[in-house]
């Protein structure tokens, strides 16, 4: 049973659950009267680190049949907030392939229990932008 769940995640391909900063590199918005970064001096993290994440993601996210039986692949890349107590927000798709890949990268974004910790900037927790690719392979 583990051994065929991770092949499944394989086939979704390690899903390229390196998060990363959005460009520019060091970028700062105005989000809700509030300063939001894309880089600080300590990123949030998911509890337990990207493995944390990766397992997260590899035993939620499901390969959409539509996008399985035209045998669509490739990168959807996802952009979320991580608040000042952890948690999720505004979950949003920056480059999509369709076929109910977009959906599933925001339906996992959202469902993502709150077990982050937040960004730390010059000692204070601030809001970050985070980037998420995911990587759709049969």
């Amino acid at each position: 049973m583990i051994f065929n769940k991770l092949l499944s995640v394989r086939r979704i391909s390690y899903m390229a659950l390196f998060v990363f900063l959005s460009s520019p590199m060091f970028s700062q918005e105005e989000w809700q009267g509030r300063t939001l970064y894309s880089a600080v001096d300590t990123m949030p993290s998911f509890e337990n680190g990207e493995r944390g994440l990766m397992e997260y993601l590899s035993k939620n996210i499901k390969y959409p049949t539509k996008a399985r039986e035209k045998g669509i692949m490739g990168t959807v890349i996802a952009s979320y907030i991580i608040d000042e107590n952890g948690q999720v927000l505004e979950p949003v798709i920056k480059s999509g392939i369709g076929y109910g890949c977009d959906e599933e990268v925001l339906r996992i974004i959202r469902e993502m229990p709150e077990k982050w910790n937040p960004g730390i900037k010059n000692g204070k927790r601030v809001p970050v932008r985070m980037t998420l690719p995911v990587k759709f392979r049969l």
